[in-house]
């Protein structure tokens, strides 16, 4: 299924890798190739997910409390976190989306996929009469990459390649999928309160795909992002700057026809989107400090050279007319 495609079994070492699994060992090793190994790098990862479209943040160290005391009983719940209401997307002062999400620092593909189980311990499914294990929630796993140009014999001076910090996001997605009462048989409010959510997050995404595939000069001026917290979250990379690959699936069975013919048409709509990824720099502070910090230190140093030479031309003068006298 999704899940499986996305994370393999969901645990370490066990030769049955995921996609997760499978980019952070790409990503590892590009690090240390060709020009790649001429930059510094900094990588971060983040794991939420989106339960009843409220935001859980799954590397909160409150999620272990929360399991404890019984608001979440660990991979199975139909109660709640106070985590739902911690996690919040806003707009910042640069328009970049962003949310107060914990991100760990990692260095190799062990300390992603020792995440990536931390996480799964604490998210929601349960059993359906379609999957035992059924997602109850959209999950993101989130893999930010940070990087800079590294130089033998830094020049504080050269803006152009220590000021510049290039950023990137991988958003590694397992979405839930649509599901029928009839079919599914969730036949407790819960778990048809979770179905709700989750068929309508998935309709915000196909109409927001629907949008994005049609022409430029078809295309609506505004784009409903904000009906669902999944396209708001990944509306930055959803409207054209990112690269994106989709996986569906499908069932040949007649029972879900219905549901297999809706998947092909998103996926149909899906490839007609046009992405345009840019290589996203920024300036990066500290480097600006610390140039600022030189020049005015060179400043200090030619200002008192300056004096001392005044002094020096000064005291010539008096021995000078001392001399004529």
């Amino acid at each position: 299924g999704k899940t499986f495609t996305m994370q393999g079994d969901g645990k370490e070492r066990s030769g049955q890798a995921g996609i997760i699994q499978l980019a952070a060992a790409d990503l590892f090793r590009f690090m240390r190739q060709g020009e790649a190994a001429q930059r510094e790098f900094l990588v971060k990862v983040s794991y939420f997910e989106l339960y009843n479209e409220k935001i859980r943040d799954l590397l909160s160290d409150d999620t272990d409390s929360a399991a404890s005391n019984g608001g979440l009983d660990k991979r199975n719940t139909s109660g709640s976190s106070n985590l739902e209401e911690d996690v919040k997307i806003r707009t910042n002062a640069e328009g970049e989306i962003v949310m107060n999400v914990i991100q760990n620092e990692v260095s190799n593909v062990d300390e992603v996929l020792e995440l990536l189980v931390r996480g799964n311990h604490y998210r929601v499914v349960a059993a359906t009469d379609m999957n035992t294990h059924s997602s109850r929630s959209h999950a993101v796993f989130r893999i930010t990459v940070e990087s800079r140009s590294k130089e033998d014999e830094p020049n504080l001076f050269d803006t152009e390649i220590h000021d510049i910090l290039r950023v990137a996001d991988f958003n590694l997605v397992d979405l839930a999928g649509s599901e029928s009462v009839k079919l599914t048989n969730t036949n407790t409010v819960a778990r048809q309160r979770e179905g709700g959510k989750i068929n309508k997050s998935l309709l915000a995404l196909t109409s927001v795909i629907h949008s994005l595939s049609q022409p430029e000069n078809k295309r609506p001026k505004h784009i409903n992002y904000r009906d669902s917290k999944l396209t708001r979250i990944l509306q930055p990379h959803l409207s054209g700057n990112a690269e994106m690959a989709i996986l569906c699936c499908a069932s040949p069975a007649k029972t879900y026809i219905e549901e297999t013919r809706s998947t092909l048409k998103f996926a149909a709509r899906a490839r007609l989107v046009e992405m345009k990824p840019k290589v996203n720099e920024i300036s990066d502070d500290s480097g600006t400090i610390k140039r600022l910090q030189h020049e005015l230190a060179e400043a200090r140093k030619m200002i008192e050279e300056l004096r001392m030479q005044q002094q020096r031309s000064a005291n010539s003068m008096d021995d000078s007319s001392n001399d004529a006298s």
